[in-house]
C-alpha cells in the first residue's frame, strides 16, 4: 500500500502540521499506523529552472537533495521506495514531455547520455545515502513517448533508446532495483497490450 507524497517537504517548509484523531504525529508514523508499506517520490531534473516546478519556490523541492531526504525519513519509518525520475524540470504526462531547460539544445546522442546521467545520479545519491531504493521509475506517464519531440512514441527507436539510457543507469549500479516504467493507462489492459 502506497501513496506519492513527495509535497511533505513543502508543505512542512510552510508550517504543515499533521494529526491522526486529534493526535499531532509526524506524517510517516501516521502512514505506517495505517499499514502503508511504500512511498513514492518524484525527481525532477532542476525544479529551480524557469519554468521548473519549483521555479517560485524558497527550495528546489523535489530535487535529488529533497527526495535523499524524503527517502531516508521512509526507510526509517520501514517502508520502501520508489523514485521516479521525470525527464523534465516540472510534470512529465501525456502530451507533456518538455525537455529540461539544460537540455534544449542537446542532439539525441547529448539526450541519452544526460538522460543516463541523471537517472544515474539520482540512483547513485539514494544508495551512496543508505537508502538504496527498491524501485526507481524512468519517466513519468510516457504513454506518448518522452523529451518531446525526440523520443515520441511515434519514433518508437529514439523513445526506445533514451528509455534504456536510463535503464542501464540503474543495472549499472544495482541490478536488484526494480525498474518501473509508467503507462498512464496501466489499469486498462487492452490499450497497453
Amino acid at each position: 500500500l502506497g501513496a506519492d507524497i513527495s509535497w511533505i517537504p513543502e508543505d512542512e517548509a510552510a508550517g504543515a502540521v499533521y494529526y491522526d484523531r486529534g493526535i499531532k504525529k509526524d506524517i510517516f508514523d501516521i502512514l505506517a499506523s495505517y499499514k502503508f508499506n511504500f512511498i513514492r517520490l518524484r525527481v525532477f531534473v532542476n525544479p529551480k529552472a524557469p519554468g521548473g516546478y519549483a521555479a517560485r519556490q524558497s527550495e528546489a523541492f523535489c530535487d535529488i537533495p529533497h527526495t535523499v531526504a524524503m527517502a531516508k525519513r521512509a526507510k526509517a519509518a520501514g517502508m520502501g521506495v520508489l523514485a521516479t525520475c521525470h525527464l523534465g524540470d516540472t510534470w512529465t504526462s501525456p502530451g507533456k514531455q518538455a525537455k529540461p531547460a539544460a537540455w534544449a539544445d542537446l542532439d539525441f546522442a547529448g539526450l541519452q547520455k544526460a538522460v543516463h546521467q541523471y537517472v544515474g545520479d539520482t540512483t547513485r545519491a539514494l544508495v551512496d545515502a543508505g537508502v538504496t531504493p527498491e524501485m526507481i521509475g524512468v519517466g513519468n506517464e510516457t504513454s506518448d513517448g518522452v523529451l518531446f519531440p525526440d523520443g515520441r512514441r511515434s519514433n518508437g527507436e529514439k523513445f526506445a533508446a533514451l528509455i534504456q539510457a536510463g535503464c542501464s543507469a540503474v543495472r549499472a549500479i544495482d541490478k536488484n532495483i526494480q525498474i518501473m516504467l509508467h503507462h498512464h493507462l496501466g489499469r486498462s489492459n487492452d490499450v497497453v497490450v
